[in-house]
């Protein structure tokens, strides 16, 4: 991640939603990259996996919502409000997959 410097947008769109919270290492793998500057977008943020995962990401990060109603599964706009730093720790990501 060192070498990716700034990421200004991230788009999450993937893995297929499977398994539960299987898009949240996104967030944390990603975190030294953004700050409050960067956009990152959650496709089909209605399903419930994807509603477990921003909820997850708010214990997580420091980070506002908003959730986009014209799309049919849901697009979810997210900001972190600080500069990242995980409430959780690196294992949790492992954890949080299984």
């Amino acid at each position: 991640m060192e070498q990716a410097g700034h990421i200004d947008v991230l788009l999450i769109d993937g893995p297929k939603s499977i398994a539960p919270l299987s898009r949240y290492p996104a967030l944390p793998t990603f975190a030294p990259a953004l700050d409050s500057t960067s956009l990152i977008i959650l496709d089909d943020s209605k399903r419930g996996n994807e509603k477990k995962v921003i909820k997850q990401w708010g214990e997580a990060f420091d980070i506002e919502v908003e959730q986009l109603k014209a799309t049919l599964r849901g697009q979810a706009y997210i900001r972190l409000r600080t500069k990242p730093s995980m409430k959780t720790s690196p294992n949790d990501r492992q954890a949080i997959t299984h």
